[in-house]
C-alpha cells in the first residue's frame, strides 16, 4: 500500500539520512582527534575540540528529531499504526527502487555510530586514567590527609547527612 506521496517522502528520508551520516562522520573524525590530543596532553586544543563537538552534537540532535518526524510521517502515509511501527516494516513497504539505498545508508550510519561509541568509551577511559594519575600524584605530594573542610564525592565533608536520601529532612 504505497501512496503517490510516499516515494517523495522516502527520497526526502534518504537525503536526510545522508545529512545525518555526514554529521556523525565529522563527529567521528573529531573524536579520533580528541583521542590523539588526550594522548599528547594538549588540553587547550582538546578544549577547542570539545566546543566544536558540542556544535556538531546540537546539529545531530536537531537532525534526529527531524528524522523521527519524517519516519513517523512516512509510516502514517504507508498506513502503519503507531503500535505496530517497526523500521523494518516501514522499509519493506517502500518502493523497491528507493529501498536499497536507504537500507545501505542506515547500515553505514549504524557502523559509524558504533565506531563513535567505541571512540567515546576510549576517550572516557583516557580521561579517567589521567584524572586518576593526577589524584595519585597529589596524594604522593601532599599526603593522604585531607583538611577537615574538604568535600568527598557525595558533597559532604565526612559528616553523615540525615534523611537517608529524602528530599526534605522533616526531623530538623
Amino acid at each position: 500500500m504505497t501512496t503517490p506521496v510516499a516515494p517523495a517522502f522516502a527520497t526526502q528520508l534518504k537525503s536526510h539520512l545522508e545529512a545525518e551520516l555526514a554529521v556523525h562522520r565529522r563527529l567521528m573524525v573529531l573524536a579520533e582527534r580528541q583521542q590523539r590530543l588526550l594522548v599528547t596532553v594538549d588540553m587547550p586544543a582538546y578544549a577547542t575540540s570539545v566546543e566544536q563537538a558540542q556544535n556538531l552534537l546540537t546539529e545531530a540532535s536537531r537532525l534526529r528529531q527531524l528524522r523521527d518526524r519524517l519516519v513517523h510521517g512516512l509510516a502514517g502515509l504507508l498506513g502503519i499504526k503507531d503500535r505496530e511501527f517497526r523500521l523494518g516494516l516501514l522499509l519493506s513497504r517502500l518502493p523497491e527502487a528507493i529501498r536499497p539505498p536507504i537500507i545501505a545508508i542506515q547500515s553505514e550510519l549504524k557502523q559509524v555510530l558504533e565506531r563513535l561509541r567505541q571512540l567515546n568509551d576510549a576517550n572516557t577511559l583516557l580521561i579517567r586514567q589521567g584524572l586518576g594519575l593526577a589524584r595519585d600524584l597529589m596524594t604522593v605530594l601532599l599526603g593522604d590527609q585531607r583538611p577537615a573542610s574538604a568535600y568527598d564525592r557525595r558533597g559532604t565533608n565526612g559528616v553523615a547527612i540525615e534523611g537517608r536520601g529524602a528530599i526534605i529532612n522533616i526531623r530538623g
